[in-house]
């Protein structure tokens, strides 16, 4: 369809011809709370078989609180985790879908924030960090996570030449100092958990090998605290 199609036909469009169209115009196409409750609840709102999820770049993966409201977001991470298994590089993100006060919350708090690292504000440089990954997602503690290969320092939604060892080193940050102690901090290798250790002082620190994606989580007994994207050594 042409974007006019897209935007003002009264017509049912396949999703997948909507989401062509869409990234033909250099806009990204985002799937949302994939699992959420559909029909009779919520028509439109539960992702189907009929979209070619080549096609997505975002895909929602934590939607309001992690337990509980609609949607079911351990299905929506498992699956955006089996698309980076399968070969597929959509970008994580996290919405509070905000339509009223009662989806308000303060940060740090129970609902998530899509932190881009972007060279600035404006749409097109914030546009170009979430395209290449360079995103987390937190309910209010900061992320710093990066690898050294080589002595090379690399970091979120980048790309380097695999090496026999990888130090990845992650440095946790919060106004509420609570919230991320006794936090565990998980290290993810070509979408399988690696290893696990416990934050101190803030940091924590692993050493891995080969090539792969990476990535860590941040979690305490109640749900992720912080939810990172992936750096790619090839």
């Amino acid at each position: 369809p042409t974007s006019s199609e897209v935007t003002s036909s009264r017509r049912v469009l396949d999703p997948t011809r909507v989401a062509r169209a869409i990234r033909e115009q250099g806009a990204l196409f985002t799937l949302t709370h994939p699992y959420n409750l559909g029909d009779p609840i919520c028509t439109g709102c539960r992702f189907t078989s009929s979209l070619d999820v080549a096609d997505v770049d975002l895909v929602e993966i934590w939607h309001r609180r992690w337990i509980g409201d609609s949607a079911d977001n351990v299905a929506a991470r498992a699956l955006w985790n089996d698309m980076w298994k399968r070969g597929l590089r959509p970008v994580a993100v996290g919405v509070r879908d905000w339509h009223n006060k009662n989806h308000e919350a303060p940060l740090p708090g129970p609902l998530p924030t899509t932190v881009v690292h972007a060279r600035s504000l404006e749409q097109r440089d914030l546009l170009a960090g979430l395209k290449r990954g360079a995103v987390y997602i937190t309910r209010g503690p900061t992320l710093d996570f990066t690898v050294v290969v080589d002595g090379q320092r690399v970091g979120l939604g980048d790309n380097a030449r695999a090496s026999s060892r990888v130090e990845v080193d992650v440095v946790v940050d919060c106004v509420d100092r609570d919230l991320i102690e006794r936090a565990r901090v998980e290290l993810h290798k070509n979408g399988e958990l690696a290893q696990t250790t416990e934050l101190v002082d803030g940091k924590a620190k692993f050493v891995d090998g080969g090539a792969g994606f990476y990535r860590v989580e941040v979690w305490r007994d109640d749900g992720p605290l912080v939810l990172a994207n992936h750096i790619v050594l090839a």
